[in-house]
């Protein structure tokens, strides 16, 4: 509040200064004057102002939010040169994308002990200057692809005590500062799902405090995985056609195919392998399933040239 009264104190001299010189309208006054710019500079700040359950305290490097145990469900609207926000313990369980879009000058972000389920893509995007991000006790399950985009100058990220099971590919993105990544109680899926997290700490070895502690739901450590066992779960050795998408299935890849399609790759109708007698089989446009079509009824299978007789009677 100091910093803002100082802003306008020193911008009020300056629109003084200039009306009286250029302009010698000694008959406004100064009562006026102050009116004006106090009403334009709080035009400006509307966006910038402290929330109402928290409490703010201003300096140099900006303004310092403690929101700690106010009981909120939402990220609250923040002011734009927030340097550092303590959200811990509180009831939040969603955070939407792009929710810190407007803080630049974020340092530390603590949502500790809140209710969180996922983190979604693009939730932390732009915080290109955040150093410590604290995510502990929560109830985090998955973390979505681009999560973390970005964050180039994060050095810390803690992550422990969660449920998270899955994290997609290029959920940490680059993260060339990192240096701690806290993974500790969190139950990983340690199936082919956990080959893209598995390839990004091989990748950064070197650092040991970077998932040093991440573990697979049965105790296993997941820089412990040997690429032999991986090897099946290559991207690489997957390629489903027909918009078929490739699935893990413990230690191995899948296709799973939409639509008509089936086989291994996705490239055999179902009516190849579908047996309809003396009928036609006909792919179901709604759900894909095959059916047989006998003398213009539709049923599982076509017994002969008397089938249509049979029904009619039925």
């Amino acid at each position: 509040m100091m910093r803002i009264l100082g802003v306008f104190e020193n911008v009020s001299k300056v629109v003084w200064k200039v009306l009286n010189k250029r302009c010698n309208m000694n008959i406004i006054s100064m009562d006026i004057i102050l009116i004006f710019v106090f009403a334009v500079i709080c035009a400006g700040l509307v966006e910038g102002t402290c929330p109402s359950t928290c409490s703010c305290v201003d300096n140099s490097s900006g303004s310092h939010v403690n929101c700690n145990s106010k009981y909120l469900g939402r990220i609250p609207t923040l002011p734009n040169d927030t340097y550092h926000l303590n959200l811990h313990n509180n009831n939040i369980s969603t955070i939407k994308a792009f929710a810190f879009m407007n803080l630049p000058s974020l340092r530390n972000l603590n949502l500790n002990n809140n209710k969180l389920r996922s983190l979604v893509s693009y939730t932390f995007i732009n915080l290109t200057n955040l150093n410590a991000l604290y995510l502990q006790s929560n109830k985090i399950q998955l973390l979505e692809r681009n999560t973390f985009i970005n964050m180039t100058k994060v050095f810390y990220i803690y992550l422990q005590g969660n449920n998270i099971s899955d994290i997609e590919e290029h959920a940490l993105g680059n993260l060339t500062s990192l240096t701690l990544l806290r993974l500790t109680a969190n139950p990983l899926n340690c199936d082919c799902s956990i080959f893209a997290f598995w390839s990004w700490l091989i990748e950064r070895s070197s650092k040991y405090y970077i998932g040093s502690s991440a573990t697979c739901s049965n105790g296993t450590l997941v820089k412990s995985l040997q690429s032999a066992v991986l090897d099946t779960c290559h991207p690489d050795n997957c390629q489903c056609f027909n918009g078929g998408k490739c699935v893990a299935m413990g230690y191995e890849l899948n296709c799973d195919c939409i639509g008509q399609w089936t086989g291994t790759f996705c490239q055999e109708s179902q009516c190849t392998s579908y047996d309809c007698g003396f009928g036609d089989c006909y792919i179901e446009p709604v759900n894909g399933t095959a059916q047989c079509l006998c003398d213009d009824i539709y049923v599982n299978f076509c017994p002969g040239k008397l089938c249509n007789f049979y029904y009619k009677v039925m």
